[in-house]
């Protein structure tokens, strides 16, 4: 008689997905058919994402696996495990760089203002698909004063010293990923106002007689 060993078999499985994800967006990792070609019954398939989650997974196992990375940047390595009567065993791995997204921010307004005359703007909402802390809004007005703001405020007044001007609201975001310019814009009319005079003087005269007109102060708001 003689002994053969038998040399076991693992059991194998090809993941597939995209090699890069916007944080937020859902990535889809394709599983494909697990390879049993030992006979080692497999009953669980181990999806851990990189970032501190995972999935386990049940048969009928899916054809593929779903995941939010809720930041970046990053880069994480998925691997796939595969449970069977001999254990667990790394059947694969995946690389996917997770993308910062820049950060957006709303304003809602007025489209015109008459110059000198406060002009107030809504700010936000701020949407960020990371799990990104936003610590500083910079505001910039278009005419060359801008203000920072540490927490963002939900409204902000700025007095535009003259018109006729067109000019254009920008904000920047900055949070732990660094600062992010121009997440946000507003185009705005600054309106000329015509000066005015005022006048003084009697309302009746006759006819003749030298008629004396005092002219005040003249106002102009720009």
């Amino acid at each position: 008689s003689k002994t053969v060993p038998v040399i076991n078999q693992a059991s194998s499985i090809s993941p597939t997905g995209p090699g890069t994800v916007l944080e937020g967006s859902e990535y889809t990792l394709n599983l494909g058919p697990v390879s049993d070609t030992g006979g080692n019954n497999v009953t669980q398939v181990i999806v851990n994402w990189g970032d501190g989650q995972s999935d386990t997974l049940e048969t009928p196992f899916p054809t593929e696996a779903l995941h939010t990375y809720t930041n970046g940047p990053a880069n994480r390595t998925i691997t796939v495990d595969l449970v069977d009567d001999d254990g667990t065993n790394i059947a694969a791995t995946l690389q996917v760089s997770v993308l910062d997204v820049t950060p957006t921010v709303a304003f809602s307004g007025a489209d015109s203002v008459d110059e000198g005359s406060h002009y107030t703007i809504t700010v936000g909402p701020v949407f960020d698909p990371g799990a990104d802390v936003i610590t500083q809004l910079t505001i910039h007005w278009g005419d060359g004063s801008p203000n920072m703001f540490s927490p963002a405020p939900s409204e902000v007044t700025h007095t535009y010293a003259d018109g006729t001007t067109n000019p254009t609201i920008t904000v920047d975001v900055l949070d732990d990923d660094g600062l992010h310019v121009n997440a946000g814009s507003f185009p705005l009319t600054v309106n000329n106002v015509a000066p005015t005079l005022s006048l003084g003087g009697a309302e009746a005269i006759d006819e003749g007689s030298l008629y004396t007109l005092t002219l005040g102060n003249v106002v102009d708001p720009g």
